[in-house]
């Protein structure tokens, strides 16, 4: 019987691709949550102007915040700009050390842990050591700062997250064509339209072909993107090395970090493909539009 194949049409920016029940942290997943304050629930963790403070829903600056974790430590980051993540000043492990947004980096000052406290509350809890993120003289007044200070148990150190996007499934599942924002006419094509381990993936003119063709499968708060030629290859972040210039290729599916991804909607309707701990993108090298170009990993530039 001859396959029918209803294809749908997305486009990503490839820099570029331009695609409580809480009982302990590991409930907490991937998605776009309110951070909550014990001592007063009309309370939240905002940015202002690059810096941490108490909030409520009325306060200007990033009040929505996508938490990710790689199974060992959780990221906080921007849910507005995915560049900018939650970050303790200057690394340092005191009491009193300012709370800050800053540039993604994946050094220590970024990573947390999350420890339930009771009643729906967790600590939030550098890697750096037995520090929490704490509001500053246990106050409930606006503006008020948020610091870095020794765990002590206290109503201070204590946050509830609500979680706020529903719907964590960007793009239902199906089979799509995956064109790139900087010329609508590339999309992402299997060098040769090969199914072989390894084999490279390119952007290319489109002339829908199979190897242009993908199937998007959400499971469990990620994306796998396996080919429509054989549905057990899928697209494959290279010897799982995660660090810029990391070549996309084509694999045999075997459920690894390196072959799950997350679709982050943009303003503009297109899409960004990040790895599964949201700190790498699918990039076209050197944002060319020439076909045959290379894709890779790449840290987050805002390039389309």
């Amino acid at each position: 019987m001859k396959k029918i194949i209803k294809r749908k049409k997305i486009f990503i920016v490839l820099i570029i691709l331009s695609i409580i029940n809480n009982v302990n942290a590991e409930e907490i997943k991937l998605g776009t949550y309110q951070i909550i304050y014990s001592n007063d629930e009309s309370k939240i963790l905002v940015e202002n102007n690059g810096n941490i403070e108490l909030g409520d829903e009325n306060s200007i600056g990033e009040a929505a915040w996508d938490v990710y974790s790689n199974g060992s430590y959780y990221y906080i980051k921007s849910h507005d700009n995915n560049n900018l993540s939650i970050d303790i000043s200057g690394a340092k492990k005191k009491n009193g050390t300012n709370i800050q947004t800053y540039s993604v980096n994946n050094t220590n000052a970024q990573k947390w842990n999350l420890s339930y406290a009771g009643n729906s509350y967790y600590y939030i809890t550098s890697i750096l050591g037995n520090y929490n993120l704490d509001v500053s003289g246990a106050s409930v007044k606006l503006g008020t700062n948020i610091q870095l200070y020794k765990n002590n148990g206290t109503n201070a150190q204590k946050w509830k997250f609500k979680k706020i996007d529903n719907d964590e499934n960007e793009l239902e599942d199906g089979y799509y064509i995956i064109r790139c924002s900087n010329n609508i006419n590339n999309v992402i094509d299997i060098t040769g339209g090969k199914t072989k381990n390894n084999t490279n993936i390119q952007i290319y003119s489109n002339n829908y072909t199979w190897a242009q063709i993908w199937n998007l499968k959400y499971i469990d708060g990620y994306y796998t993107i396996s080919s429509i030629i054989d549905d057990n290859k899928v697209v494959d972040i290279s010897g799982s090395f995660f660090k810029k210039n990391t070549n996309i290729q084509l694999y045999e599916s075997n459920n690894t970090d390196a072959q799950k991804f997350i679709l982050n909607k943009n303003s503009d309707e297109t899409y960004t493909i990040k790895s599964y701990d949201g700190l790498w993108i699918i990039d076209i090298s050197g944002g060319s539009t020439k076909p045959e170009t290379n894709i890779q990993l790449y840290q987050p530039n805002g390039t389309s």
